[in-house]
């Protein structure tokens, strides 16, 4: 893998800007965040030519915030992209695939000391193979700001403190967390996600997903709520609002990035953005990582969605 250095990172944010679409890939890079006796915090991003593979020898959980890529160690594998939480067991080989052509991915990683990783076993009653069972674990709207408030720690932190919480904060939530898989992984679900990743942002109708993967719209509606626990056009809308929280900073258009998201509107990508995040696109721009700070904590305390 390629490693830019993390000035370089800064610099070019998460990617470079697809001329096509106008939203950003990710590039490779890896930087760390925050680094202390309790925790390890890292910003991976992957290009779609460049997935990684390695060995573990630490706990991590990973939180997605762009792109998607298949995780797979031994004979296991499952789809990861901002809807999921990505569970690293320690002691493990794996190896990342991008299943969707120029796409890549990124994530916040957080990695946990070994004495920080047994104080939040015994805290939630599990050991950490118990928590670390199934490769990922459902996402949401508070796993999502938890990622971009993680990825923003380099340059917003009130010092390590700050960063140690955090960090203690996320993961205590998430095993704390209903860990019940989702269901059996199905290969129509996994092959409508990708297509929702390949078409990109199109304002895709059910018959048209359900056309392409060859079933049934009802079927389909079974199946991806049964594996998933949320409707397709939740999961869709996901995705759409993550980027969002990607794109928002460097954008000078938000009407034309609500229509580049696949909104229908202006209108329609604010209420949705203030529905899930509990502000405007435009508060989100013009505040930025200031906003994150206690809205992100607020969230990852009270809500669960």
């Amino acid at each position: 893998m390629t490693v830019i250095s993390l000035d370089s990172a800064r610099r070019q944010s998460v990617g470079r800007v697809d001329p096509d679409t106008g939203l950003r890939l990710p590039i490779t890079y890896r930087r760390v965040v925050s680094e202390s006796a309790s925790a390890t915090i890292l910003d991976i991003s992957a290009a779609h030519d460049s997935p990684p593979s390695g060995a573990t020898c630490l706990y991590q959980v990973a939180l997605p915030y762009m792109g998607v890529f298949t995780y797979k160690v031994g004979r296991r594998s499952a789809v990861i992209d901002a809807n999921s939480v990505l569970m690293v067991p320690a002691g493990i080989e794996y190896a990342d695939v991008h299943p969707v052509r120029d796409m890549g991915h990124a994530v916040a990683i957080v990695a946990p000391a070994t004495e920080v990783m047994e104080e939040l076993c015994r805290l939630v009653g599990a050991r950490p193979s118990e928590l670390f069972r199934e490769l990922s674990r459902p996402g949401g709207p508070s796993m999502t700001l938890a990622a971009h408030r993680l990825r923003m720690l380099a340059d917003h932190a009130d010092g390590p403190l700050e960063a140690d919480e955090l960090a203690i904060q996320i993961l205590q939530e998430i095993f704390e967390s209903d860990g019940t898989p989702r269901g059996r992984p199905s290969q129509v679900v996994e092959r409508a996600k990708q297509l929702i990743h390949e078409r990109g942002c199109e304002r895709l109708s059910l018959a048209d997903i359900a056309g392409a993967v060859g079933v049934s719209p009802v079927y389909l509606t079974q199946e991806f709520s049964r594996t998933e626990g949320k409707p397709l056009y939740k999961y869709q809308l996901q995705l759409r609002l993550s980027r969002a929280l990607v794109e928002l900073p460097h954008c000078e258009d938000i009407t034309g990035l609500a229509i580049d998201l696949g909104f229908s509107s202006h209108s329609h990508f604010g209420a949705a953005f203030r529905r899930v995040f509990g502000t405007t696109p435009a508060e989100f721009r013009a505040r930025g990582a200031a906003w994150l700070q206690p809205e992100a904590a607020e969230w990852l305390r009270r809500r669960r969605i």
